[in-house]
């Protein structure tokens, strides 16, 4: 990610499409409970795409400030504008 080096550890999910003239980066995807401590690292990996809803995993997300990694599924459904 780009974001502060706080968040290196977050992770990020990219949305690309493919338009007339290439891939363009769409939306960036983040935990929207992510902290500059990175109680959620290695958000997206991994990743499903089902129809219009997108599963990213956090395997090492932490449960508690006890430092024990349970994991978590975050999920985002595609809306129309």
């Amino acid at each position: 990610a780009n974001d502060a080096s706080f968040f290196s550890l977050a992770g990020a999910v990219y949305l690309i499409e493919k338009k007339p003239f290439g891939w363009w980066q769409t939306q960036k995807i983040v935990a929207n409970d992510r902290t500059e401590f990175g109680l959620n690292p290695l958000f997206g990996n991994p990743i499903i795409i089902q129809n219009d809803e997108l599963l990213v995993g956090a395997f090492l997300q932490q449960i508690d400030d006890s430092q024990k990694s349970a994991g978590a599924v975050y999920t985002f459904k595609r809306t129309t504008e």
